[in-house]
């Protein structure tokens, strides 16, 4: 059994899969490989480097220091004036490029470098043909998490190799197949709705916005229900959400996302057949939290 854990794009609300993934650690559900899109993308590889509990609390604490960097700061006055000289983006993305440099530990530079096999979903401008950085052991991690996060509109795309890149949620929000094609055989998807808003939608912004998260919403169940009878493949679908509107560049809230991830996955494992529950135990057991990642599994990354 190869188990992944898939990571949906997140944006802002992240840290609703840190504290997802505290729980399924701390219950022994352990990935022999990650994969993830846009702010999964960033969480699955920091778990890649330290698949502790340990690293989870460092995972958190750049979230939380997300909230004091210039990742989070706006000026409307820049983004109307990159707006109508026609630049790529809203926002320039050397500051989050800044923030990726400055959380990387020295060492780790490519896939390659990481403890467990990870991939970073990106989208080929031009072509539109899908990217999994990781897949090539040689691939920069900052390469693979600046396209997977190049968000459309609100930053520019990433150039990689005389290709530019965009965020892999415009074609795999909720990559599931990308974990199955390359081997998964038990993925945990955590998969986060960023808004669950019902009534009325006003505003041309707004009803943009809402569109385009319906569409990923969409997409991601899609991934969900088509491998849902897949013989040999189980898909363990995790909800997250807040429950409520925040802004995108507001990373204030990083603690009550997490607890609230927290709460979710606890609730959907409660709901769990006992029998999983012996399995996990056993392998906890048997292969203690820091082991290696199954030989089959990495030679897939080289492939």
């Amino acid at each position: 059994m190869s188990v992944a854990f898939v990571m949906s794009g997140a944006a802002n609300f992240g840290s609703l899969q840190v504290g997802a993934l505290q729980v399924l650690l701390e219950r022994g559900i352990q990935p022999d490989m990650l994969i993830g899109t846009s702010a999964g993308a960033m969480n699955a590889a920091y778990v890649a480097m330290d698949p502790t509990r340990e690293g989870l609390h460092q995972l958190a604490e750049h979230w939380r220091k997300a909230a004091h960097d210039m990742v989070s700061r706006r000026d409307v006055l820049l983004m109307v004036w990159r707006l109508i000289t026609n630049r790529d983006g809203l926002v320039s993305n050397t500051a989050l490029r800044r923030f990726v440099e400055r959380t990387l530990p020295p060492g780790i530079a490519r896939y390659s470098d990481l403890k467990l096999p990870a991939y970073a979903v990106a989208v080929r401008l031009d072509t539109g043909e899908l990217r999994c950085f990781g897949d090539d052991p040689n691939d920069r991690l900052l390469d693979g998490l600046m396209a997977s996060t190049a968000i459309p509109g609100f930053y520019p795309p990433w150039r990689v190799d005389g290709a530019d890149y965009i965020d892999g949620g415009v074609v795999a929000y909720l990559p599931v197949q990308l974990a199955v094609e390359r081997g998964a055989t038990e993925v945990y998807a955590l998969n986060v709705t960023t808004s669950e808003q019902r009534g009325v939608v006003r505003g041309t912004l707004a009803i943009a916005g809402r569109a385009i998260d319906l569409l990923i919403q969409r997409q991601g169940a899609r991934e969900v229900e088509v491998h849902q009878y897949v013989p040999g493949v189980v898909v363990h679908n995790i909800a997250l959400s807040l429950g409520r509107e925040v802004a995108f560049w507001d990373f204030r809230h990083t603690d009550e996302m997490i607890a609230r991830g927290r709460e979710q996955t606890e609730t959907y494992l409660k709901g769990q057949p006992e029998s999983h529950s012996r399995w996990r135990r056993w392998r906890t057991s048997l292969f203690g939290w820091r082991r290696s990642p199954l030989p089959a599994a990495r030679a897939r990354a080289r492939t």
